[in-house]
């Protein structure tokens, strides 16, 4: 039975030896540990205040990674919270319709229109005004008279729709900007060891660039490469010891 040692290095590079009880043989290789690996990448732009983690740090799902400077964002954001509603009361006259007040300054200004343009038709029979005094007159009594009975029977459907629809657009804008800012707080997205950090305080990230590397080192795979003259001396489910080649350096 032929009983294999295998050294693993910290960085990872593996050493693997093995011996034969029969005849005292060895068998040495060199390999690799693969484990999960996420990419975690900063989905805004900006600078980072402070990094909270180290390489070689165990994190939790949710731990905080990183943390970067969210001040342009929360003005943006309290521009458009304050965008949204005005949008949003927009709508609402729009769709709870005019007030009394102001039906009752359209009909003023509508009769007192009406009662120009009929000054003026009469005026124009007789050719005391000229025509374009007449014209200017009717328009301003079609203007009015449209007013009052857009006052009067309430916004039309095509109104009420584009005003939920600002409405709407204005709330979507707040809600990009609110997860801007929540996205300036980097976390884990997994359980796993810090294996890459590579940003620092101070300094400027991009959306899309990779800051940090989290590796499950719990369950990883190993990759031994054994020359091609000892593969006929290893078989399936043969025993295996593994050492750290760390853990070998301080032996000797």
């Amino acid at each position: 039975m032929t009983r294999t040692a295998l050294f693993i290095a910290l960085a990872p590079i593996m050493l693997l030896s093995a011996c034969s009880h029969g005849d005292g043989e060895f068998i040495e290789a060199s390999g690799t540990i693969e484990g999960t690996d996420i990419t975690v990448s900063s989905e805004v732009m900006g600078r980072v205040v402070s990094v909270r983690v180290n390489e070689g740090a165990r994190v939790a799902a949710g731990d905080t990674l990183a943390v970067i400077d969210d001040t342009e964002y929360l003005i943006q954001l309290r521009q458009a919270r304050a965008a949204q509603r005005a949008q949003e009361s927009a709508y609402r006259l729009v769709l709870e319709g005019s007030r009394r007040e102001d039906i009752l300054q359209s009909e003023t200004a509508f009769r007192t229109a009406e009662a120009d343009y009929e000054r003026m038709k009469e005026l124009l029979a007789t050719n005391t005004v000229t025509r374009k005094q007449y014209d200017d007159a009717y328009n301003r009594y079609v203007a009015a008279k449209q007013t009052f009975q857009k006052t009067v029977t309430g916004s039309r459907r095509q109104e009420v729709e584009g005003a939920r629809a600002r409405a709407e657009s204005a709330a979507a804008q707040a809600d990009l900007l609110q997860k801007k800012v929540r996205d300036c707080v980097l976390t884990a997205p997994a359980e796993g060891t810090v294996t890459l950090r590579g940003i620092e305080p101070g300094e400027y990230v991009s959306p899309g660039a990779p800051v940090f590397r989290i590796t499950n080192l719990d369950r990883v795979k190993l990759m031994i490469y054994v020359a091609e003259a000892d593969l006929g001396k290893i078989r399936t489910g043969q025993d295996a010891d593994v050492v750290t080649a760390a853990a070998l350096t301080r032996a000797t």
